[in-house]
């Protein structure tokens, strides 16, 4: 018999070991309360299981953020993470179901939007397609072993989490982002959590640019979960180049995310590999999402997919999203 559970208890530890299983190591009981359990100025977190008899088979969360859109209007979304099927029970419908409770949790929340971020060669990101999410192009950019370190033009040096960092830090964030769909951090505090107060090591690392990135030092990868640079276009190289030569000078590889085209380019010729992913997007609630847009009444969508198409009304616009946003 299969039953669905929404928040059980006692579940932690099991869940855990699935998500280990399907994902080759994801992470330890810090992280999945970093995930799933921490504090935000959001509604918490909901986690979703499929059991057959006593057996968990598959699971996914949701958790929940605020978006604002190019005309600054802010909404909730819900954000499908960390989800997964036990490979004997794959094919059998159950990540469709997910998606499907997913957005009925979303819209009991309060959220106008379902978001995930999935890799094009996965099957996750074929089932969303299939559900009718519009799709936002995201790329995943990772050293190899035949990424080199070249002479960097620029050094690193790494910055005290003082309050005045982190206050400038968060400012330079909203800035460049306006005018795109992004998430919002409502204090420093929330940025700190998102950002700072990570599972992994983290450090606020600067160049001779007055550039800034953030490093998660997991096992054996610095994740760059946030890149601040100046607008011209050369900075963003200058210190992505001596981000390479730091983590491969240390035996390391290095990771980043992010919405950005021009971000592909740039990292190409860098000599770092990228993997085409997608932000999906399915809605929750039309009439939230309708009023965050600023359309009229009687406005009705008929495809998801027009939210991803500039000649529509409902267009949400471009996103920046890097790494550190996604959770």
């Amino acid at each position: 018999m299969i039953s669905l559970h929404i928040n059980p208890p006692g579940v932690e530890e099991e869940y855990l070991k699935c998500l280990n299983l399907c994902f080759g190591g994801w992470g330890d009981l810090r992280k999945y309360d970093w995930y799933f359990r921490r504090n935000t100025p959001y509604p918490d977190a909901d986690l979703l299981t499929f059991k057959r008899d006593d057996e968990l088979v598959a699971g996914s969360a949701v958790t929940y953020r605020k978006v604002a859109l190019p005309n600054d209007c802010e909404i909730i979304v819900g954000i499908m993470t960390g989800a997964w099927t036990l490979p004997q029970f794959r094919n059998q419908g159950y990540f469709a179901r997910l998606i499907e409770e997913s957005l009925q949790l979303t819209a009991r929340k309060g959220g106008a939007l379902l978001l995930g971020f999935a890799v094009e060669e996965r099957s996750s990101f074929r089932q969303l397609a299939r559900a009718g999410s519009a799709l936002f192009p995201g790329s995943y950019i990772f050293s190899t072993p035949r990424t080199e370190a070249h002479n960097s033009k620029s050094r690193l040096t790494r910055v005290k989490k003082s309050g005045p960092v982190i206050s400038r830090l968060q400012e330079w964030l909203r800035a460049s982002n306006k005018g795109y769909s992004r998430f919002v951090y409502a204090s420093e505090q929330d940025f700190y959590s998102q950002f700072i107060d990570r599972p992994g090591d983290t450090e606020i690392l600067t160049d001779d640019h007055g550039n800034f990135g953030i490093i998660e030092r997991t096992a054996d990868t610095n994740l760059l979960q946030l890149c601040l640079t100046a607008p011209d276009e050369t900075y963003p190289a200058l210190l992505i180049e001596a981000l390479i030569k730091d983590a491969l000078g240390n035996g390391r590889k290095l990771f980043l995310y992010s919405t950005q085209s021009g971000i592909n380019h740039l990292a190409r010729g860098l000599g770092l590999e990228v993997k085409t992913g997608y932000v999906t997007v399915l809605i929750s609630d039309e009439s939230r999402l309708s009023e965050a847009l600023k359309l009229g009444a009687t406005s009705k969508i008929e495809d998801t997919s027009v939210l991803a198409q500039a000649d529509s009304q409902w267009f949400l616009g471009n996103w920046n999203i890097q790494s550190g946003d996604r959770a």
